[in-house]
């Protein structure tokens, strides 16, 4: 559970910084080359991890290797490898293969899987006192729902960046 969490906010970073380098047409990508390598490193670790071991929706983890390879194959490997390879084959130095960064929205339920972590997390936390969990379980709530707000305004706001950017063309807006 704590590796779905972290590989989660692996990608809630990457959900926001991805949207951000294609607004500055790549200009902010030196800034966050290292950032980007390292999230598709632990990314492609993770890749590694279920074609191993896949778990099912009821958390039953499949022991046989041929089993989990093709459960995995089945659903979102694809995605995966084109969301995390390009990047560490070329280093981050060829910004035309950083569209292959967009198939990480494909996985955009490790979005919101991280609330859910989160929630579990202050739940066992404070799984003794009930008063005092379901306030914090209305706090969190209040959090996501602030979180995905800030979120889609930050995806919307780097697409009016990037179609202000370049004043030579209208894009049928005037």
């Amino acid at each position: 559970m704590f590796w779905e969490f972290v590989i989660a906010s692996l990608f809630i970073i990457s959900y926001w910084l991805i949207p951000m380098n294609f607004a500055s047409k790549m200009k902010n990508l030196d800034n966050f080359r290292a950032t980007e390598l390292t999230i598709d490193f632990i990314i492609g670790v993770d890749v590694l991890l279920n074609l191993i071991s896949e778990s099912t929706k009821d958390m039953h983890v499949r022991k046989y290797l041929t089993e989990a390879a093709f459960a995995y194959l089945r659903t979102y490997l694809v995605v995966d490898v084109l969301s995390f390879l390009p990047g560490l084959v070329t280093w981050e130095q060829n910004s035309n293969l950083y569209y292959f960064k967009l198939c990480r929205f494909l996985r955009i339920k490790r979005f919101f899987s991280f609330f859910k972590y989160l929630d579990n997390f202050f739940c066992s936390w404070f799984q003794n006192n009930n008063k005092y969990k379901q306030i914090v379980l209305k706090i969190s709530s209040i959090l996501k729902l602030i979180f995905i707000y800030y979120f889609i305004c930050h995806v919307f706001a780097c697409i009016w960046l990037f179609l202000g950017i370049d004043g030579s063309e209208s894009y049928g807006l005037t």
